[in-house]
């Protein structure tokens, strides 16, 4: 999902894949004093040089980078009395879609670019430090969706006013982005390439961090329902997130257009442990559902202990990645 490629001698381009991933709809109300449909995007539009001084260095050149003229819109959450909103704002990607309503309609929509919770900025936006949850947006244009609208392709109830902040399902994200591209197909947050490269200073290890988060993130939603623990599609064992990588069955490199989006098929959920490296360098196969243990492979007694237990197990789900698999079989041949 994320690869490296020296630039010069400072600065690596690390380019985050999105492929096969739909983003995520996030509907959020203008603030509770905005009186008129124009004062809406001036409130939420910031100059860079402003917020500078409350971001990190990683923070303030992905936005420099996301907006080259400079200006970037941030909107912010708070937590609420039950913190419910803490946990919406922790699923919003980078690549996500956020929608600004206000009065009826849905009056905006932008890409996100940034999340991350910071009491400083908040303060400077509002006065107050409560909306400390922030997520910052590009691409932002006018929209004019009529809350009945929305609500009927979403299939919510007629009167619902958009309140409460939300971050849709995919089931439901999936539908408002068809309803966002009949309306805006052009749209720039719509029809971008699903990719995003950045310029980062390679001592800058904190941005490492942040590419092993997203990543992590991404594979929780997609492979494992957003839960914090999974099942290794290889070896069976239940490991914490951070234990599990997102595994390509064929490598990327060799994928058609097709084959990298077909994420839930050639992506498996592989434990660090053992199983996504002994995958790769072919010393496991999976062989018509079940596991097998390659036996040309030059073996020290611990790799051998390890594949032991799992030769001839049968591998949960193997049918969603039989094709897959199969290539994997014809490539170690």
């Amino acid at each position: 999902m994320c690869r490296a490629q020296v630039h010069d001698s400072s600065v690596i381009i690390l380019t985050i894949m999105l492929d096969g991933l739909e983003p995520l709809v996030v509907i959020q109300h203008a603030a509770q004093d905005t009186r008129s449909v124009s004062e809406i995007f001036p409130k939420l539009s910031y100059d860079l040089t402003e917020l500078r001084p409350h971001l990190s260095d990683q923070e303030h050149l992905v936005l420099l980078r996301a907006s080259p003229d400079g200006r970037i819109f941030m909107r912010g959450v708070e937590p609420g009395a039950d913190r419910k909103n803490v946990t919406r704002w922790r699923k919003i990607e980078m690549g996500d879609i956020a929608l600004i309503a206000w009065d009826g309609y849905v009056r905006g929509m932008g890409e996100v670019v940034l999340r991350t919770q910071n009491p400083e900025l908040a303060a400077l936006r509002g006065g107050s430090a409560g909306h400390q949850y922030l997520y910052f947006l590009r691409h932002v244009e006018p929209l004019e969706i009529a809350y009945t609208a929305l609500n009927r392709v979403l299939g919510f109830k007629e009167g619902n006013n958009f309140q409460r902040f939300t971050v849709m399902t995919e089931a439901q994200s999936k539908s408002a982005i068809g309803c966002l591209r009949e309306i805006r197909p052009l749209a720039a947050a719509l029809v971008r390439p699903f990719s995003v490269d950045y310029q980062m200073p390679e001592d800058l290890d904190g941005w490492q961090e942040t590419v092993r988060r997203l990543e992590q993130s991404r594979l929780r939603r997609v492979l494992l329902g957003g839960q914090d623990e999974g099942k290794c599609a290889l070896c069976g064992r239940v490991f914490p997130i951070g234990f599990l990588v997102a595994a390509h069955i064929k490598k990327r490199s060799l994928c058609s257009d097709a084959e990298k989006r077909d994420v839930r098929g050639n992506i498996m959920p592989a434990c660090r442990l053992g199983c996504d490296e002994l995958f790769e360098r072919g010393y496991l196969r999976v062989e018509n559902g079940r596991m097998r243990c390659s036996s040309r492979k030059p073996m020290s007694g611990a790799i051998r202990d390890y594949l032991a237990p799992l030769e001839g197990t049968t591998v949960e789900g193997w049918q969603t990645h039989a094709k897959y698999f199969e290539w994997h079989l014809e490539a170690l041949q």
